[in-house]
């Protein structure tokens, strides 16, 4: 079981918020639900509160 890196999600989505959930997940060798459920969590949490283009 591999797990996810807090940091190294929140870097990709701080490239680009708009990045695909399946791209991330590939970057990070986890599946998409499990990249879901992180970011879902992370918005329940407070870690993540908007999304903003750059």
């Amino acid at each position: 079981m591999v797990r996810i890196s807090n940091f190294e999600l929140l870097k990709i989505l701080m490239e680009s918020s708009r990045t695909p959930f399946l791209r991330i997940a590939s970057a990070l060798g986890v599946s998409e639900t499990a990249v879901r459920k992180r970011i879902k969590k992370l918005e329940r949490n407070g870690v993540i509160k908007k999304y903003k283009r750059r």
